[in-house]
C-alpha cells in the first residue's frame, strides 16, 4: 500500500441535487495522487447518493456503504455497520478510530463520522443535502468555509458548488501538511447524473501539482512536522478550477 493510500488526510464534500438528481464529491488533500489517487477516496451511486472514506481510507467499507445506500439502507445505517465494534479491526487494535467518512442520499440527511485518532483538525459539517468532513486541516474554519461556500451565491449546477467549495476551503488553509498557499497537492470533482452508470460519472476530473515532490513514508512523516511548500500558481484546487471552467458540463453553462 503506498504512503498516500496510509495517510489520507483532506477535505471532502459530499452531495446530491434533488432539482437535477445529479450526485457528486470532491476533495483536496496535501498527498500526492501517484498510485492512490485522491479521487479513490469516493464513490458514487448515480440516482441514489454518494459516499467517501478518507484519513485511514478503508476502500472495501467505503465500497460495503455505497452498496448498502444502493439497495435502499440509510446512510446512518452504512456508516454505522462501517463502524461498529469489531467490523474494522487488525490485532485487536479498532482502526475505525483512525477512519473518516460522509454519506448523503436523497431519501435520508447526510451523515458523517470521525475517529477519535484522526489528529487535529479533524471533523464534519452538514446541510441541506450535504456533508462536509476533514481532518488534519489548519483549522475548522475549512469546512466551515467549505460549507458555506457551497450553501451560499447564486443558484448553480451541484459540479459548480462542489467546485466553489473546494476552493473556500483552499482559501481558509486546506490540508495544514502543505503551505496555505498551495493548500493540497491533489484535487478532484466527480459529478454522476441519474442515468450514469455506477464507476462512470459523467464529470470527472483531478488535478495534481505540476512538479510533484518526492512521494514516500518519510515525505509523508515530513509533512506532518514540516508543511510542504508551494505558491499559489501550483495549487492543484486552482489549477481544477481552471479545467473545470473549460470543460464546463452543459448544465453549468
Amino acid at each position: 500500500m503506498s504512503a498516500a493510500a496510509l495517510a489520507l488526510a483532506t477535505w471532502s464534500i459530499v452531495a446530491v441535487d434533488p432539482a437535477t438528481r445529479e450526485v457528486g464529491a470532491a476533495g483536496a488533500s496535501c498527498i500526492l495522487s501517484g498510485e492512490f489517487p485522491i479521487e479513490h477516496i469516493s464513490e458514487l451511486v448515480p440516482g441514489t447518493g454518494a459516499v467517501v472514506a478518507q484519513a485511514l481510507s478503508n476502500e472495501a467499507a467505503r465500497t460495503a456503504i455505497a452498496d448498502a445506500i444502493a439497495r435502499g439502507d440509510s446512510p446512518a445505517a452504512a456508516l454505522a455497520a462501517a463502524t461498529a465494534p469489531g467490523a474494522d479491526t487488525w490485532l485487536g487494535i479498532d482502526r475505525a478510530r483512525l477512519r473518516q467518512y460522509g454519506a448523503v442520499t436523497f431519501q435520508a440527511g447526510p451523515v458523517s463520522y470521525t475517529g477519535a485518532w484522526n489528529g487535529a483538525w479533524a471533523g464534519a459539517r452538514a446541510g441541506r443535502g450535504v456533508s462536509v468532513q476533514g481532518n488534519l486541516l489548519a483549522g475548522p474554519t475549512v469546512i466551515d468555509a467549505a460549507l458555506e461556500a457551497f450553501e451560499g451565491g447564486d443558484p448553480a449546477c451541484l459540479a459548480e458548488r462542489l467546485v466553489r467549495a473546494l476552493e473556500a476551503g483552499a482559501r481558509a488553509g486546506g490540508d495544514r501538511r502543505c503551505e496555505p498557499a498551495l493548500g493540497s497537492l491533489s484535487a478532484f470533482v466527480a459529478v454522476a447524473g441519474p442515468h450514469d452508470a455506477r464507476g462512470a460519472p459523467g464529470l470527472r476530473l483531478l488535478r495534481s501539482r505540476p512538479s510533484e515532490p518526492p512521494s514516500g513514508a518519510f515525505d509523508e512523516l515530513r509533512r506532518r512536522f514540516r508543511p510542504e511548500p508551494g505558491s499559489a500558481e501550483e495549487n492543484p484546487v486552482l489549477l481544477l478550477r481552471h479545467a473545470f471552467d473549460e470543460e464546463r458540463p452543459k448544465p453549468c453553462r
